[in-house]
């Protein structure tokens, strides 16, 4: 029985050998392709730190340019309002060149009309008429 062992096992020996002889071949491949597998998962990984490592200053140059694009928006909005305005602002910046061409030709009531009308304005709108400098 031992000597029976010893056969199987040496035949099994010199099947496995003979089998690895064959695919010898595909042994390399398969060695060079996990070999080469590594590499670039490592090289993968280095790429992602670096990512990661960037990350942080691509939030902070997107919140700024997040706040300017905020800005450039009101200030957008504003000319847009303002031109959308223009004929009564037209009309408000001349009420003094108006009240000054009343008084030189000595239409004091209509002055004084004019008076009233801005006073009026004043006490409307007040301090919330934003000057666009």
């Amino acid at each position: 029985m031992a000597d029976q062992m010893m056969m199987t096992t040496t035949t099994q020996t010199n099947t496995s050998i003979d089998i690895c002889l064959q695919n010898y071949k595909w042994f390399i491949n398969s060695a060079q392709c996990t070999n080469s597998s590594l590499t670039q998962l490592s090289d993968v990984e280095q790429r992602l730190l670096t990512l990661i490592d960037k990350i942080p200053v691509f939030v902070d140059k997107a919140n700024i340019f997040s706040e300017e694009a905020k800005s450039i928006t009101k200030r957008w909005r504003e000319a847009s309002l303002m031109l959308s305005k223009h004929a009564q602002v037209l009309e408000f910046l001349e009420i003094p060149q108006l009240m000054e061409t009343c008084v030189r030709n000595n239409c004091y009531e209509e002055a004084l009309q004019l008076y009233s009308y801005v006073h009026k304005l004043e006490r409307r709108y007040g301090s919330t008429i934003p000057l666009i400098s």
